[in-house]
């Protein structure tokens, strides 16, 4: 049953990840944000994180072990995001609609950052 669930967690990613990249790209293709557009992202970016920040693995290095909390945070991050454009497009807390671009350049930028570097650290340490 581990492996099933492991199996259906990563398609789940995948797939919030594939909406994560459609509602971002949304505004550039219609030229401007709707309420479709944020709850697109935003379930991807619910999808997208919790599939990440379940399936996290234990290190005993240091290294690996900040590189992976620097991957929660990015997680984080995207859920920020989703928070930032969910209130921009309902008109909340007087957003100005390019907040939610800041925190999403964040996660991308720590997601990316992590996800060749923690390969690398271990591939490292196998050899």
């Amino acid at each position: 049953m581990k492996g099933r669930f492991k199996k259906i967690l990563t398609k789940v990613w995948y797939g919030g990840g594939l909406l994560v990249l459609v509602g971002a790209a949304w505004p550039l293709v219609s030229g401007s944000t709707s309420q479709v557009q944020a709850y697109v992202f935003s379930f991807g970016a619910l999808t997208f994180a919790v599939g990440g920040l379940i399936v996290q693995p234990a290190y005993k290095d240091i290294v690996l072990d900040r590189l992976n909390r620097l991957q929660q945070f990015g997680y984080v991050a995207i859920l920020v995001s989703a928070i930032l454009l969910a209130g921009y497009v309902h008109e909340l807390w007087g957003l100005r609609g390019g907040e939610w671009l800041l925190a999403l350049a964040v996660a991308t930028v720590l997601i990316g950052y992590t996800a060749y570097r923690i390969p690398y650290e271990e591939s490292r340490r196998k050899n």
